[in-house]
């Protein structure tokens, strides 16, 4: 048979904690015990209310607005104080007061865009974003692919293991010189603070190396900060690239999502 997928697709690979997921319940299943440090998820129950709202939402067939349908932009004032509390965190002017306050930054629910998870925004992004993309190592494994798949090339950024992977001017600027030197257009950058899979949480003094030299080149600086409220050392608290800075809002993009809230 014909090979009938895309050269980039056919590069493409099953994300490693997938394939380790794979092999804990194939190992499990032959009645060995196993220590799953695959996934990265809560093992809590859900909240039935929580339930509820998913099974009441679910009750249409039609298109939804792209950014997020109204009932999920204004306040819901006829429900109890736990549906309520739910929703305050999921509808966009909430997301936007959330981290407006945890930034310190003003955030207007225009700047916001709802999505099934932070994986297709990140996807749309490397989609609609000029030119290639920089980014650090080692990092969660499904940025490299999610770039590949947008016909981007990557350039590595690399950390220092000595010094909990941190970046540093030098390497940022090896990883875009590499890119030039190759007729590449490096246009992006992703980072990832707290990191996935170091635990690595970004001083301020590296934020600021990072936003100084992305701005310096007219680089658009995707943060992603998924596990920003999983940190337990309020000496390490998360330092967000995403300020008060005139330009942040059109050069820094912030992502995050409530599965690790």
């Amino acid at each position: 048979m014909a090979n009938i997928v895309t050269s980039t697709a056919a590069k493409l690979h099953i994300s490693p904690t997938l394939g380790i997921n794979e092999l804990v319940l194939k190992t499990r299943a032959e009645g060995k015990h196993v220590v799953h440090l695959g996934f990265g998820e809560a093992t809590f129950p859900i909240q039935k209310d929580v339930l509820q709202i998913h099974k009441d939402g679910s009750n249409t067939a039609s298109y939804m607005p792209v950014a997020g349908t109204q009932e999920l932009r204004k306040v819901c004032d006829s429900i109890s104080a736990a549906l309520r509390e739910y929703i305050r965190l999921t509808r966009i002017k909430a997301i936007a007061d959330f981290n407006a306050e945890r930034l310190g930054v003003s955030i207007s629910p225009e700047q916001v865009v709802v999505a099934p998870g932070s994986k297709p925004l990140l996807f749309a992004l490397f989609d609609i974003l000029q030119g290639d993309v920089l980014l650090p190592r080692p990092s969660w494994v499904s940025y490299e692919p999610q770039v590949l798949h947008a016909g981007k090339k990557l350039f590595w950024v690399e950390t220092d293991p000595h010094d909990r992977h941190s970046i540093t001017e030098t390497s940022l600027t090896a990883a875009y010189e590499k890119a030039i030197s190759e007729g590449a257009d490096p246009r992006t950058m992703l980072v990832n603070s707290p990191s996935n899979p170091t635990g690595h949480v970004f001083s301020a003094e590296c934020v600021q190396i990072i936003k100084s030299f992305c701005r310096s080149k007219g680089i658009v600086l995707i943060t992603d900060e998924i596990y920003s409220d999983i940190c337990f050392d309020e000496s390490q608290k998360t330092v967000s690239a995403f300020d008060s800075s005139p330009d942040a809002s059109e050069t820094v993009i912030l992502t995050g999502g409530l599965s690790k809230v």
